[in-house]
C-alpha cells in the first residue's frame, strides 16, 4: 500500500522510520509544489495524510483521493487557524487530535477517529503528543480502510489564524497568561512571543515557571534589527559532524532535509533517493556538516568552492543562523578571490521568495549585496 503524508513543518517526519507501519511504503511531500495531480498519479497513494499543512489543497485533489487532515481542537469548535494557540489563550488544558475528512470547507468534514492530549509543556512538547497520537490514529485507519467518519455535531466557531503582533506579551492579564503566551509559541518557525521597550524588541523562548517567577531566554534586538545581545543558550551546545559520503545514515538524514525545504533555488519538486545519494557521494562541497542538537540533527552546512555557504535547517530561527555563521568563520577561512569569479568573503544564497529568512539575515548583520535572476 501506497500512502502520502503531507508534512509543512518535518516534525512528524524526522521522528518517523521508513517501515513504522507494516506493508506500507510511505512518501512524505512538504511543499505544495510537490502536491500536484501528476505527482500523485505517480506513486497513486490509497490514503493522503495532512499532519501539518498551510495550503489549499484543490478540490481535484481531495475527491480524487482518500485526503485526511489532522487537527487539534474540540471540533465543531475551533476550525481555523492556530488552534493550539488559541484553545491554550482560551484557559484549554487538553484538546482531541482529529483525524478528519478534507473537504471543500475547512477543518469542517466527519471524523474518522480522535483522541485527548494535554496542551502543557513548550510548542515541542505539543507536538510530540501529537505525532504520538497521530502516527497511531493512522496505523488504525490504515488497518481499517472502510471506517466510516462520523459528522461534526454542535455549533462551529472559527478561529483565526494568529499573526505576530498577536504574540505581543500582555502583562495586564496575569503570570499565567505570560507564560501561556511565550511557551504556545515557543517552536519550529513560529514568531517567538515579545516586548518592545526603549526602542527594543526583546523575543523570549524556552520558558519555564516556578511559583511566582517565570525564567526565559531573551534575545534582544535595536530599532536598526542589528542583534545587541548574546544568542540563546539553548544553541550553544550545536555539534557539527561532517558528512561522510559513505554513509547510509547520513545520506538518509540529508534527503530528509532536502525533502523539507519550502523554498528551493537549484531544483524544483521531490528528488529521486538514488540521485540523492549519488550527489553526495559526488563529494561536492570543500566541507558539508550535519548539525545537531542533543543528539538529534536540526539541518546541514556546507561550503562551496565559490565561497558560498548552504545551510538548510529543519526550522529557521535568528539564534541558530548566527551560531551557525559563528562557527563557519571561526573554523574555516574563505578561499582566495578570484577577480571577476570568486569574492573573496563567505556569503549565503537566499532564495528570492524567503523573505522570512532575508528579514532573518539582516537582522542578525549580514548585508544583502545582489539580486539574482534566472533567464
Amino acid at each position: 500500500m501506497n500512502v502520502i503524508i503531507a508534512d509543512s513543518k518535518g516534525w512528524f517526519q524526522r521522528r518517523f522510520k521508513q517501515g513504522d507501519y507494516e506493508n506500507v511504503t510511505v512518501t512524505f511531500i512538504s511543499s505544495s509544489d510537490s502536491l500536484t495531480l501528476d505527482y500523485l498519479e505517480n506513486i497513486k497513494p490509497e490514503f493522503i495524510f495532512f499532519v501539518h499543512w498551510n495550503s489549499i489543497v484543490s478540490a481535484a485533489i481531495h475527491e480524487k483521493y482518500k485526503c485526511i487532515v489532522f487537527h487539534v481542537a474540540p471540533l465543531p469548535y475551533g476550525r481555523g487557524g492556530s488552534p493550539i494557540q488559541n484553545l491554550i489563550i482560551r484557559g484549554f488544558k487538553s484538546a482531541p487530535v482529529c483525524a478528519l475528512k478534507m473537504t471543500d470547507k475547512l477543518d469542517a468534514g466527519p471524523i474518522y477517529i480522535q483522541e485527548e492530549i494535554s496542551l502543557a509543556g513548550q510548542l515541542s512538547d505539543i507536538f510530540g503528543r501529537i505525532y504520538t497520537v497521530s502516527f497511531k490514529m493512522i496505523g488504525e485507519i490504515l488497518q481499517s480502510p472502510y471506517l466510516e467518519p462520523i459528522d461534526q455535531v454542535g455549533e462551529p466557531l472559527i478561529f483565526t489564524r494568529l499573526r505576530p503582533e498577536d504574540n505581543n506579551i500582555d502583562f495586564s492579564k496575569g503570570l499565567d497568561y505570560v507564560f501561556d503566551q511565550i511557551r504556545m509559541v515557543d517552536g519550529f518557525d513560529y514568531p517567538k512571543a515579545f516586548i518592545r521597550r526603549g526602542g527594543f524588541k526583546i523575543n523570549f523562548s524556552n520558558v519555564s515557571k516556578k511559583g511566582d517567577i517565570i525564567y526565559a531566554n531573551a534575545l534582544i534586538f535595536a530599532d536598526s534589527h542589528k542583534e545587541t545581545q548574546g544568542v540563546l543558550s539553548t544553541c550553544e551546545n550545536l555539534q557539527f559532524t561532517e558528512v561522510d559520503s559513505c554513509t547510509e545514515s547520513h545520506i538518509h538524514e540529508l534527503y530528509k532535509l532536502l525533502n523539507h525545504r519550502q523554498h528551493n533555488i537549484s531544483h524544483t519538486g521531490t528528488v529521486n533517493y538514488n540521485d540523492h545519494a549519488a550527489f553526495v557521494q559526488s563529494n561536492p562541497y570543500v566541507i558539508w556538516y550535519l548539525i545537531e542538537y542533543d543528539s538529534i540533527c536540526i539541518g546541514s552546512v556546507y561550503i562551496n568552492d565559490d565561497n558560498s555557504v548552504g545551510i538548510d535547517l529543519y526550522e529557521y530561527r535568528e539564534d541558530l543562523l548566527a551560531n551557525i555563521i559563528s562557527f563557519v568563520v571561526g573554523k574555516h577561512s574563505p578561499l582566495p578571490a578570484i577577480k571577476s569569479k570568486r569574492s573573496g568573503k563567505f556569503f549565503i544564497n537566499i532564495p528570492y521568495n524567503d523573505c522570512e529568512r532575508q528579514c532573518m539575515m539582516m537582522r542578525i548583520g549580514a548585508k544583502p549585496i545582489q539580486t539574482s535572476f534566472i533567464i
